[in-house]
Order: C-alpha cells, then sequence, then structure tokens
C-alpha cells in the first residue's frame, strides 16, 4: 500500500469537511455548486458531488455557502503552509475574513492608503474619483511579520539599523506584516464572478507600493466555460486553484459535448487552473 503523504491528508479531511457543509445534493439531485439553469453544469456537478461522497441533504443559503468554503479553505491552507516552514522560514499568519477584520492599509504595501482615506472623506470630489477602489477586502489573506535585528543577525553580523533604514522585514522600520498572498474563495463563479474577481486583483495591484503579494483564486465551479471565464488571460491573478481538479477532470470526461472537454484541457496545458494542493507549493515559491 502507497503511503498517504500529509497533503493528501489534508485534501481529504478538505473535502470531508466540505461534503458535511457544503457540498450538498437536493432532493432533485443538484449539487450545490451548480448552475440550476445550466444542464452541463448540474451534470458535471452532480458527478463531482458523487465521486467526493456528498449526500443529499437540503441546503443553506448561497452565502453561508461561502462562507463555509473560506473556512474550510482557510484551514486546508494553513494546515499545508505551516508544514513547508524549511522552505518559506518565517513568522507567517493565515487569517480569513471571518477571523479577522480585513483591511488591506493594515500591510505595509498599502499602509500608504489611509492617508489617500483619510483625504477622501475630507474631500468627498476625491472619494469621487477613486470610487471603492481602496476597499479591497481578501478572503483569505497570508502574511508575514517583520523580524528584529537579533534574529536576522543569529548566525552573523549581517545588518544594523542604519544600513537598511527602509527595509520592509525590519521591525525598527516597520510594524506593519507584509501581504504575502490575497486568496479569493468563490464557490461558484455566477454572472460577472469573472469581473469582480480581477477587479480587486487589479486594485491589489495598482494600489501597492514594493512587493506584490500573490493573487490566487480558489473555485468549486464545475462548468469549464465559467472556468474560463476567469483562467484565460495573464497579468491579474497568479493562478486559479479548483478544489478538486482530478474529480473535475474525470467528472468532465463523461461530458459528451466535446468543447467543453476541449476548454477544460485547454486550461489546465496553458497552466491557468490547477488543483488546491498545488496552492501551498505556490506560496512557498
Amino acid at each position: 500500500m502507497k503511503p498517504v503523504s500529509r497533503f493528501d491528508k489534508a485534501r481529504e479531511e478538505f473535502h470531508a469537511r466540505l461534503c458535511r457543509e457544503v457540498l450538498l445534493i437536493d432532493s432533485d439531485h443538484v449539487a450545490s455548486n451548480a448552475d440550476s439553469n445550466d444542464p452541463v453544469s448540474k451534470k458535471i456537478a452532480l458527478g463531482l458531488a458523487k465521486k467526493l461522497g456528498a449526500t443529499s441533504v437540503n441546503w443553506v443559503a448561497g452565502q453561508t455557502l461561502e462562507k463555509f468554503f473560506v473556512d474550510a479553505c482557510t484551514v486546508f491552507v494553513r494546515t499545508t503552509f505551516a508544514d513547508l516552514a524549511h522552505l518559506r522560514p518565517g513568522k507567517w499568519t493565515v487569517a480569513s475574513s471571518s477571523e479577522r477584520e480585513m483591511d488591506i492599509t493594515g500591510f505595509e504595501q498599502y499602509s500608504h492608503l489611509r492617508r489617500i482615506r483619510r483625504l477622501s472623506e475630507e474631500y468627498p470630489q476625491l472619494r469621487t474619483t477613486l470610487g471603492d477602489n481602496l476597499d479591497v477586502k481578501p478572503d483569505i489573506v497570508v502574511f508575514r511579520e517583520p523580524r528584529d535585528d537579533e534574529e536576522i543577525n543569529k548566525h552573523s553580523f549581517l545588518v544594523r539599523n542604519s544600513d537598511t533604514p527602509l527595509a520592509s522585514l525590519l521591525k525598527s522600520c516597520t510594524a506593519l506584516p507584509t501581504l504575502h498572498a490575497s486568496i479569493s474563495c468563490c464557490w461558484a463563479m455566477g454572472d460577472g464572478g469573472a469581473d469582480n474577481l480581477r477587479s480587486e486583483a487589479l486594485n491589489l495591484l495598482r494600489y501597492r507600493k514594493g512587493h506584490s503579494p500573490h493573487l490566487m483564486v480558489i473555485t468549486a465551479e464545475p462548468n469549464p466555460e465559467r472556468l474560463a471565464t476567469i483562467c484565460f488571460g495573464t497579468g491579474e491573478i497568479d493562478c486559479i486553484y479548483h478544489f478538486a481538479l482530478p474529480e473535475l477532470s474525470a467528472a468532465s470526461r463523461k461530458i459528451r459535448y466535446s468543447p467543453y472537454r476541449a476548454t477544460f484541457e485547454k486550461l489546465i496545458e496553458g497552466d491557468r487552473l490547477r488543483d488546491i494542493s498545488d496552492l501551498p507549493l505556490d506560496l512557498a515559491v
């Protein structure tokens, strides 16, 4: 028997939790991540749900499903990324929007936006120009705390405050953590979902000063064409991660309509769609 890796175990626990809380099948045999008006979406989602062991129950409102999905993704990312500390040493935190108030101005790259916000409150015409672009609130954040001189000089005398007075890694230069990754969780794409995800990613790129964070999306969308709306193209988002890519691939192969299968294969071959188990390894880059 082949040994089970820690990531495989974390993935199994992630799916088991989703099948208890989010990935459900109703009395009409429609999975909770399917578009009830799309026959292809319903067929793929049902096959995927059955493959993962989902049960038939009535589910709660969609907004609650999104929250459960964010919570499950947070636990998976936190557990697996912690196992990679030997590749990415440092003081890391993985937090979700349900655990803490998300405000990007609390991170070193975006702290300057606080002044802009105050000015826009004082001068409403500035707010009209900027809109709500400054109010980005990621579902999950991964950030690194700054370190003091003693830790950096642990093995040899490398730096002193006067040498690097503006380095964001030094606690003497900034008390704010550095945003390493912003992860959006999208249970199902829906109309306009891709545009919202791109807009949030572009704002994080546009308004940063310094290091650009990883910009990632985790989704349970079953329809390959809906996935394509966010996967095609580059520049805004690093990569899209499906919560069960091999299982989705198996379910998609049963669809007779070949363009759906072709689209799905393009997304994978074009390196725009990966499995959630790839995400922690990409975070360690």
